[in-house]
């Protein structure tokens, strides 16, 4: 499978500079043009560039690949999970594309029988594109990347993602470990809006945890599909929650260097929020 994966990986590459080229040539007019429409919840978007630049991902995938399994946010976000499965999100951080962020990502992951083996995720906007196959490492721009290694949570940045949860109760949740974080005198506290870059900026050391899903605000398998094998084959840890073993159709996810992970699960696994 060893050739295969690179194949896999070279039209992944392929297909998201394609799809990117299209995404950066809308962002500047994108906002101008009232392409917005609504998704389930009110506050979030999506977008005719969205669905674009699916297709462009998801015909070349089934012309090159007809038996293989297909799981994209826009169109098939309950695809067939086959022995290998695409996992495909055209547009992480469509809120960010429509308001003029420049933290957006196509995000192509490829799964065997349920286990990610190779991630790819590109930032258009920034030209920057991050990849891995498992075992091999993890890149920008083919250059080796790795987690921070030996901070303290003084020194650490720490990622959270609010999502679209919109209850006293969720915002309670969501906020209550943020000021457990500051009183603990984390260094920052950020938030990007693109899971994969999440993923990808812990990766890197830009950050050096990501936490999400306290609150029913948990990602999906299209944003941890890519980015959470390219963090996983930089050195991160990632977790659920609760401290307990993390999967891309789970609910919840903790990416973090390894030597904060335990302070980062101290102050937001659920026992320790009542």
């Amino acid at each position: 499978m060893e050739k295969e994966r690179f194949e896999w990986l070279s039209l992944a590459r392929h297909l998201a500079s394609e799809a990117g080229v299209l995404i950066r040539s809308a962002s500047e007019s994108v906002r101008s043009e009232g392409v917005g429409k609504e998704k389930s919840c009110s506050v979030d978007l999506v977008t005719e560039y969205d669905r674009q630049a699916e297709d462009i991902i998801l015909s070349r995938i089934r012309d090159r690949y007809p038996d293989h399994g297909i799981i994209s946010e826009e169109s098939n976000p309950k695809g067939e999970l086959k022995k290998v499965t695409w996992v495909v999100d055209p547009i992480d951080g469509t809120t960010n594309f429509i308001a003029g962020l420049p933290e957006v990502a196509v995000s192509i992951g490829i799964i065997v029988d349920g286990k990610p083996e190779v991630g790819v995720v590109y930032n258009p906007i920034r030209n920057e594109i991050f990849h891995a196959v498992r075992g091999c490492g993890a890149f920008l721009d083919d250059r080796p990347i790795r987690v921070n290694g030996g901070i303290t949570l003084s020194q650490a940045i720490v990622c959270v993602e609010f999502g679209y949860v919109r209850t006293n109760e969720g915002a309670v949740t969501m906020l209550e470990p943020v000021r457990k974080l500051l009183n603990r005198s984390v260094r920052t506290i950020r938030m990007i809006g693109s899971g994969a870059l999440d993923l990808c900026f812990v990766a890197c050391g830009r950050l050096d945890a990501v936490y999400a899903g306290i609150a029913g605000e948990g990602w999906y398998p299209w944003d941890y599909a890519a980015g959470g094998l390219i963090a996983e084959e930089a050195g991160a840890k990632l977790c659920k929650v609760d401290g307990s073993e993390f999967s891309i159709f789970g609910d919840s996810v903790v990416c973090s260097s390894p030597s904060i992970v335990d302070d980062i699960l101290e102050v937001i696994k659920p026992e320790s929020r009542n």
